[in-house]
């Protein structure tokens, strides 16, 4: 198993954070919204270098249904409520790669830790100058560690 840049437990920021965004998702305009979250997913680095790129994903937001915030606020609700199971990670057995982006201001390094230290038979990656958007962010990093990760298993 693979976790990438999540969390078994929340708290007071992390909460905070995805109300907001709720809010934002109240005012329906989806450029809005992207450019409100986006400085709490990806990180300085990122955001610097690939700007332009991020003007063109939040002008592509505009695409999305109509209910695009409506599911989104349900999924942020279920989270605020779910996001508490670090006491069940004992029960997980199988080898697992917890990665974590070293900049995720979401969801910080603290909680793929608690997570990491949970689980038997796990490994930890930090990515270093990556927010929590890895896949964006340092896609053959996390591409690479997955394939080495699950190759290695194979043996």
């Amino acid at each position: 198993m693979a976790v990438i840049n999540s969390v078994s437990e929340t708290d007071a920021l992390m909460v905070a954070t995805v109300n907001h965004w709720k809010k934002l998702c109240d005012i329906e305009d989806k450029e809005v919204f992207f450019w409100g979250m986006a400085t709490s997913i990806y990180g300085v680095s990122y955001m610097e270098k690939f700007f332009d790129t991020m003007a063109i994903r939040a002008k592509a937001m505009n695409q999305l249904p109509a209910s695009y915030f409506s599911s989104l606020k349900f999924l942020i609700d279920t989270f605020v409520q779910d996001a508490n199971m670090t006491k069940e990670l004992v029960n997980v057995k199988c080898p697992t790669l917890v990665i974590c982006g070293e900049d995720d201001r979401l969801k910080p390094v603290k909680y793929s830790q608690i997570i990491a230290k949970n689980i038997v038979n796990c490994e930890f990656l930090l990515i270093v100058d990556c927010g929590h958007v890895t896949i964006f962010e340092q896609t053959e990093t996390l591409v690479s560690a997955l394939v080495g990760f699950f190759l290695k298993l194979r043996r």
